[in-house]
């Protein structure tokens, strides 16, 4: 009988982490340089041949049932190689998809976990609720699947026991273990190759197929007593030939380095706790650990759900997280897949260090929790974290003050898009690239922030320093998008030593200050009415100005703010305001934003529509809030030619309320319709601040792979 790998339907991805359409998987006899065809099978039962090489489908899946050890190599559609792997298979005591493992049946998950693991690997399945004293420590090839999103994995260890307390232990380097694992010399690396070839061909001996390693370089920095390599990839090692020194990697080298070494994860030693006493958890790498649904929580405030670092190829996608620091939260992993629906935080939300590179994350809502907390940063990407993607949907950080938004210290060709960022106030600037300047070993081997990619769609952040903050060391070449409500104390945008970087910006207030030798970046965007253009701007507008330095990037399109206003008065009134919307088509969105604070008694109204339905209608006197204040937020998207749905959020004092409201049954292609907005305030003094904007083709943000 043929068994089917741990995830039932495998996925396959590409070099970038996106899904591999229509890609190649060859499937060989096993064995070094082999490629002889080997057969699997769409069935159990080996009744139905795949194709060899097996197509994937568009979201680059295959059913691939497997017999025995193979050589693997995936391709492109159009023959690119992606990666080999070779001597792979099941254990001759496999456990199928088909006859899942379920927790229950074992002293706790853990020891499931580990059932599996001793078996080769296989899938864990959780029925019930199930409660942990200390954290689950992550096995290669065992997938955690939790089918009930109700169902809820808690995690009860104290601060004190690290490392413990976290929910999921994800491998086992926190920075001062790094240097405990051994390395090896490494002759001169190219980016592309498949392989790493060791000084001394011996020390191959040292190394078996499926190991997880690091290449890293020999140069390092300093970190408080650690000293760290300034670029790492993890890996794992698909073949060892100890005659040449040779070493097989799953992934293709990312950079090319002359002088560089290869750090074996797989020890024999343990983790150390806060006082470095020994524990009894393997100081190990982990690679293909998958947890998939259910509801994953920490008691502890300080409890990262991640916890340590060194892992490759891993799917970390609960349903619900709630814990200090979220599933995308810890050092060097690589090629792993961050995703959930709803992560509640309360310190940092998302934070990729030391060399974490090719990972994905996909979050829809996060909320920063406890008020009591000061939250260090929304994003961190720090110590040469590069090639990662981020997306959040919602990020809503609450009360709490943010020390700073999205923050990359010495990294380099990332992608963060956040399409809605709601909160109070970032007490340093909602965006800043900079480079810290840690103790090198060897000087020149600097990692500057750079060809970075930060896009935030609708924001009502209040910056205490500049909106975007580019500078305290060499920022260059990189990218921001930071639309729509960019409310800043100081200035909007502050350039310091730093080149070549495109800007554009939609600011409620204060202009751009650029000082200390900044040259060929691009500013383009409209400030508030107490900026103060410097004389080499050029005015395209009311409020609306485009500064460029010699030899500025091209800009991608811009979306753009139909209107933007404040309503404060003493007296009634009713203030009516008609948007005409022109052409209209499918993929627009439209986002209407208020922000404002009520006080007194009185019949205080906002009403909204569009193409003639009510959208939303805050009438009787809801909108008197006192000092609590009023948020609402709605986009409008439209689906298509006939239909649109406004997703609608309103805070009135401490009340949120989520609505969705239909338009259907129009004609976009031929009629012109309006978004219309009735706000009615009393004798009180009440402030509203509001804008509309059209968000044109809405298309996601990725960074430029190629560029050097």
């Amino acid at each position: 009988m043929a068994y089917i790998l741990a995830n039932g339907k495998q996925q396959y991805f590409d070099s970038n982490g996106d899904p591999l359409n229509a890609g190649k998987l060859f499937t060989m006899q096993p064995g070094p340089g082999v490629t002889t065809p080997k057969a699997t099978w769409t069935d159990a039962l080996e009744t139905a041949l795949n194709t060899n090489p097996i197509i994937l489908n568009a979201r680059g899946e295959a059913t691939v049932f497997w017999s025995g050890a193979y050589n693997v190599r995936l391709e492109t559609a159009a023959g690119g190689l992606i990666w080999t792997v070779e001597n792979i298979g099941v254990s001759a005591t496999p456990v199928p998809i088909g006859t899942l493992v379920d927790a229950d049946d074992y002293a706790n998950l853990q020891a499931a976990v580990d059932a599996v693991y001793a078996l080769g690997g296989g899938t864990v399945a959780v029925y019930t609720n199930q409660t942990l004293a200390t954290c689950l420590v992550a096995k290669n090839g065992v997938t955690v699947w939790t089918p009930n999103n109700s169902t809820t994995i808690t995690i009860t260890g104290a601060a004190v026991q690290w490392p413990l307390y976290t929910a999921v232990l994800l491998g086992g380097y926190m920075d001062a273990e790094w240097p405990r694992a051994t390395t090896y010399p490494a002759n001169a690396i190219l980016r592309g190759n498949p392989t790493v070839t060791l000084t001394t061909a011996g020390h191959a001996a040292n190394f078996a197929v499926g190991d997880v390693v690091a290449v890293e370089t020999v140069s390092t920095f300093t970190v408080g007593a650690d000293d760290l390599p300034t670029w790492a990839q993890i890996n794992v090692i698909t073949s060892v030939n100890v005659g040449t020194g040779v070493l097989g990697l799953r992934h293709s080298i990312d950079a090319a380095y002359a002088s560089v070494r290869v750090r074996q994860l797989q020890t024999s030693l343990f983790m150390r706790d806060a006082a470095l006493n020994p524990t009894t958890i393997p100081l190990r790498g982990v690679r293909d650990f998958s947890l998939l649904g259910g509801t994953w929580i920490t008691s502890e405030n300080v409890a990262p759900f991640n916890g340590a670092g060194g892992a490759v190829d891993c799917v970390i996608a609960p349903h619900r997280t709630i814990c200090a620091m979220s599933p995308a939260y810890g050092n060097l992993f690589g090629y792993c897949r961050f995703e959930t629906d709803l992560v509640e935080v309360r310190r940092t939300p998302i934070e990729l260090a030391f060399s974490s590179h090719g990972n994905t994350v996909k979050f829809g809502h996060i909320t920063c929790k406890d008020t009591a907390q000061v939250v260090d940063r929304l994003v961190g990407l720090n110590s040469s974290a590069r090639d990662n993607k981020i997306e959040v949907t919602d990020f809503n950080f609450g009360n709490d003050a943010a020390v700073i938004g999205v923050d990359i210290i010495n990294s380099y060709r990332n992608s963060i898009s956040i399409h809605s960022l709601i909160g109070a106030t970032v007490t340093n600037s909602t965006i800043q690239a900079s480079y810290f300047n840690y103790p090198l070993s060897v000087p020149g081997t600097e990692v500057y922030p750079t060809f970075n990619d930060i896009h935030i769609g609708t924001s009502n952040v209040t910056s205490q320093a500049a909106y975007i903050n580019l500078g305290t060391g060499v920022a260059a070449y990189n990218i921001t998008g930071s639309f729509f409500g960019a409310v800043s104390l100081t200035s909007s945008v502050l350039v310091d030593v730093a080149v070549d970087n495109s800007i554009d910006v939609w600011a409620e207030n204060k202009g751009p200050i650029f000082t200390g030798g900044a040259s060929g970046n691009k500013v383009l965007g409209r400030f508030g009415v107490d900026a103060a253009a410097p004389a080499n701007y050029t005015a395209i507008g009311d409020n609306v100005y485009d500064y460029e330095t010699p030899a500025y990037k091209v800009l991608r399109d811009l979306d753009f703010m139909l209107s933007a206003g404040a309503v404060t008065n003493a007296t009634a009134f009713k203030k009516t305001v008609t948007y005409p919307l022109a052409t209209i088509l499918p993929g627009d969105i439209f986002r209407f934003t208020l922000k404002g604070a009520t006080t007194g008694a009185g019949n205080k109204t906002l009403q909204l529509t569009f193409a003639g339905v009510l959208l939303l209608d805050l009438s009787g006197g809801s909108l008197i809030a006192g000092a609590a204040g009023v948020d609402v937020d709605v986009d409008l998207v439209v689906a298509n030619n006939t239909t649109a749905v406004a997703s609608v959020r309103r805070v009135i004092g401490a009340t949120v309320t989520l609505t969705d409201v239909g338009v259907s049954g129009k004609n976009f292609t031929t009629t012109a319709y309006d978004f219309v907005e009735d706000i009615t305030v009393t004798a009180a003094v009440d402030t509203f601040t509001y804008r509309v904007t059209r968000l044109k083709h809405h298309r996601p943000f990725t960074c430029n792979r190629d560029l050097p």
